[in-house]
């Protein structure tokens, strides 16, 4: 495994998208386990969900420009 510094600039948006991709699925669980009997609760983490999955899909959205414009922009 490489060290961060090692890392490419696409590497670094891939492990980037990734982590924002967990942390999505890690908000949902918790949005799954909560809602029955905490729905205060789970309606927080249903939001941190959102907000990760708008997120993620403004970096690829990002990441897909990127790839496509020439170099220096």
């Amino acid at each position: 495994m490489k060290n961060f510094n090692e890392l490419s600039e696409r590497e670094i948006l891939a492990l980037a998208i990734s982590l924002e991709e967990e942390d999505e699925r890690v908000y949902a669980d918790f949005f799954e386990g909560l809602r029955e009997n905490y729905s205060g609760s789970a309606a927080v983490f249903d939001s941190m969900r959102h907000e990760e999955s708008d997120r993620t899909l403004s970096t690829e959205v990002r990441r897909a420009h990127t790839a496509h414009s020439p170099p220096g922009r």
